[in-house]
């Protein structure tokens, strides 16, 4: 259990390194870069990571807050893609600010993955 809380710590930082660039971004009006691709890949592969765990914390333990880990992790999972696709047509400065919104939503999933216990 203390491996998946370090997984989704590194993932929530991960994300919010995500919501920097994206708030960066937004500042400034420039288009995602390298920086926004290796961000957002190294926060898919900690979500995942996380994700996992919480399925393997499921089976060695079904009790009924376990799903909740891999339901809040399966959101902030697919949160990030959705926002990038979802904002990638737009105006730099705006799929900025989707990359913000979409991380800080991933972050309060994080957060409540936390408080699941």
């Amino acid at each position: 259990m203390e491996r998946l809380r370090l997984l989704v710590v590194a993932s929530g930082a991960a994300v919010a390194l995500v919501g920097l660039d994206g708030m960066v971004r937004a500042w400034y009006a420039r288009v995602p870069g390298t920086l926004t691709a290796r961000a957002s890949f190294l926060a898919l592969v900690l979500l995942g990571a996380a994700t996992a765990g919480g399925l393997g914390s499921l089976v060695r333990d079904p009790a009924p807050r376990q799903w909740l880990y891999v339901m809040y992790g399966a959101l902030a999972l697919t949160t990030l893609p959705i926002i990038n696709a979802i904002a990638r047509p737009t105006h730099p400065r705006l799929s900025g600010l989707a990359a913000l919104v979409g991380a800080l939503w991933a972050l309060a999933l994080i957060s409540r993955l936390f408080a699941t216990g």
